[in-house]
């Protein structure tokens, strides 16, 4: 309510600007007056008759059409307070109403999640409640709910590109499949971050729809949490796993219930995968949701790291057999950490003491695998490092010792280079000339040194037998050197 010729400095914008016109001495001045009200956001004019009154005047009718502004007309004997009580009565209405609906939605996200839907029921509730199609996405990107209904929307919901935080309003996204929608940060206690993707974009959220939103982000960060610690406890079971296998440790029964306390049944089959990041990146939870996500069909996994290698136990159909899950496996695993991956595939396991030559067949097959072909199966190897790789570790350590700890030593006391000869000489394929010109050295000088390391072995580097144990005993250095 104003009689001021000038109420600008106590608009707000939004404000439904109530006269009598006391303002107005003349014609000329309803256009300022309008001008002034447009100019700082005013909704509407109400004009109020007076008993000497009988209509607004024309000058101010014809200043609010030109402006677009609203006119209202109030007759005698109406008076602005009524409108006043009408408009709280009204709004105090609507907040209740609003109030209402929010605790309803409170209510439905709690029940949701003490009947145990989890992250499906929260979105389900957001459906129901506010008609709103959305999807959850957990910190790798990778979709941990959907609501009812929501199929395209999961299929085509991709984290945002722009980094944002918890609290913040929506932010843009665009979907795989070219449509505008929004996403909301959703924060664990450890700081990652998942996101609640809407299929509206932020210009179509009123503020009923952020609040409903915000209701449901709140739920979805616990269920993160719980989510994110069992990924921890898989992969801390994981570790523990591959440790038994590579000692040799796993026995039949105590292996075949560790691994279906996880889902993965081992009379059924399961497969060893190792796999290499380039560049290193991410961590083992992360890689292990990309694994379960898509490259186990959805089905379960156990991952865990090994220094820069990383090693799962999937189930074996359909990982061990064609081209397509495997592909599958190292798109989902690039597109998780945004690393170029290569993955090794052992064979078959369906008993604990088939473990481990499964999984020195992915490792094998692992250093096999290039750029150029970066998923290598066990079926595509053939050649002795897979041989040397299923021997148990001391008994391979043995058998290089006792062929170069001989020449170790005597390297070390004598300042000679008969391992470096050796090797230099396989290399050469067993040709004097060419192996004594990389050496830098006379024939003679190097018929001398082998004939010193055939005292020291007794082993001929003339016959091919121990030709071959000497090249093995290499391999195995070799091997173990890369693997510290």
């Amino acid at each position: 309510m104003t009689e001021l010729r000038d109420p600008s400095p106590y608009l707000r914008g939004g404000d439904l600007v109530a006269t009598n016109g006391l303002w107005r001495r003349r014609r000329s001045d309803s256009r300022p007056f309008v001008d002034r009200l447009v100019g700082h956001g005013a909704s509407g004019l109400v004009y109020g008759l007076e008993a000497r009154t009988v209509q607004t005047p024309e000058d101010l009718v014809a200043a609010c059409r030109t402006s677009g502004l609203p006119l209202l007309e109030l007759a005698h004997p109406h008076t602005f307070s009524a409108i006043a009580e009408a408009v709280a009565d009204r709004r105090a209405a609507d907040g209740r109403s609003r109030l209402d609906h929010s605790l309803r939605r409170q209510e439905a996200l709690l029940d949701a999640v003490a009947r145990g839907t989890r992250a499906r029921g929260v979105l389900d509730v957001l459906r129901r409640h506010d008609g709103l199609e959305a999807v959850a996405l957990d910190a790798a990107g990778l979709i941990l709910a959907a609501c009812a209904g929501a199929g395209e929307l999961a299929a085509a919901a991709r984290p945002p590109r722009a980094r944002h935080a918890a609290g913040d309003l929506p932010i843009p996204v665009t979907l795989a499949d070219g449509r505008d929608a929004s996403a909301l940060c959703v924060e664990t206690r450890d700081g990652l971050h998942g996101h609640l993707v809407c299929a509206r974009p932020p210009a179509a959220l009123d503020d009923d729809a952020l609040e409903a939103l915000d209701q449901a982000r709140r739920f979805l960060a616990v269920e993160l949490d719980r989510q994110e610690e069992l990924h921890r406890e898989r992969v801390r079971f994981a570790s523990e796993l591959i440790d038994l296998v590579e000692a040799g440790e796993a026995r039949p029964v105590e292996t075949a219930a560790r691994l279906e306390r996880f889902g993965l049944q081992l009379s059924a089959g399961v497969t060893l995968l190792a796999v290499a990041l380039d560049p290193p990146a991410g961590d083992a939870t992360t890689v292990a949701r990309a694994i379960e996500a898509a490259g186990a069909g959805g089905r379960p996994a156990l991952v865990a790291t090994r220094g820069e290698e990383i090693v799962a136990v999937v189930p074996a159909e359909p990982m061990s057999t064609g081209a397509e899950a495997p592909d599958a496996l190292r798109t989902a695993v690039e597109r998780a950490t945004g690393s170029a991956a290569r993955v090794g595939i052992g064979s078959r396991a369906d008993a604990a003491g088939a473990l481990h030559r499964s999984l020195a067949e992915a490792r094998h097959a692992l250093r096999l695998a290039s750029a150029e072909r970066p998923v290598v199966r066990w079926d595509m190897l053939a050649g002795h490092r897979l041989l040397m790789d299923l021997q148990p570790p001391e008994i391979a350590d043995a058998f290089e010792r006792t062929l170069l700890a001989p020449l170790d030593e005597h390297d070390a006391r004598r300042g000679t280079d008969l391992v470096r000869t050796v090797e230099v000489f396989l290399d050469a394929a067993g040709h004097w000339k060419p192996a004594a010109d990389v050496l830098h050295v006379h024939v003679n000088t190097l018929r001398h040194r082998l004939d010193r390391v055939a005292a020291l072995t007794g082993r001929d580097l003339a016959r091919m037998g121990d030709r071959v144990d000497f090249y093995l005993a290499l391999e195995v250095r070799r091997s173990r050197a890369g693997r510290r």
